[in-house]
């Protein structure tokens, strides 16, 4: 845990209608958000994404500079980010996804706010970097006192803000959509959390926004 790198959450939904794009699951009735802790993509276009990564996997940090300049950039800014506690990082989808009809989103999951004091006390907080667990152990620690809370967002793209760049960051505004609650848990963790979305929050955001069989 202790070696730089983006950390991300993966969150399914359930009893979702209508077909789905992926072959081989156009009848499934889960829906799956894949989510970042960087708001934007270190690559412009798909097809740079592979040799970025057999360099990365490599070790050539600075092979990649070389070749890749806005690329290399945006990945350290990325990967350089001291993650304390992955359930009090906000999470972002960094490309955009259809919303309905002749709407376009990008998705947001922003950790509960427990004040300025609280916000004090993580920031200055070092994590124990010589435990090679220490983001598992620091989810099973705040787990164990309380259950956790994230607001899923969507961003609705501007007049401005491109589609087909995952690197640019868009400016319009998080519009809330649902309540996502990570319960609270005495055992230690396994491979994964087990999250669940409040229903009741997402139908009556569905109900408001529309295009839930689009998303």
């Amino acid at each position: 845990d202790a070696l730089p790198n983006v950390r991300g959450i993966a969150i399914k939904v359930r009893t979702v209608p209508g077909a789905k794009l992926l072959v081989g699951d156009e009848a499934s009735d889960c829906c799956d958000f894949l989510l970042a802790n960087h708001p934007v993509s270190f690559h412009k276009h798909l097809e740079d994404y592979p040799p970025i990564r057999e360099l990365m996997a490599k070790g050539k940090v600075g092979e990649v500079l070389k070749r890749f300049k806005p690329e290399g950039r945006l990945l350290l800014k990325a990967v350089l980010k001291l993650v304390k506690n992955p359930l009090k990082v906000a999470y972002f989808s960094q490309t955009p996804y259809k919303f309905g009809e002749g709407r376009v989103v990008k998705y947001a999951l922003i950790p509960e706010s427990r004040g300025w004091l609280a916000s004090v006390v993580d920031f200055i907080c070092l994590p124990n970097l010589f435990d090679a667990a220490y983001l598992r152990h620091a989810a099973e620690k705040t787990l164990r006192k309380r259950a956790m809370k994230f607001t899923l967002c969507i961003q609705f793209q501007g007049a401005d803000d491109p589609i087909e760049d995952p690197s640019v960051q868009w400016d319009s505004p998080l519009v809330p959509l649902a309540t996502l609650t990570i319960p609270q848990r005495l055992v230690p963790l396994l491979e994964s959390v087990f999250a669940e979305i409040v229903r009741s929050d997402l139908q009556k955001s569905v109900k408001t926004y529309g295009g839930a069989q689009d998303i």
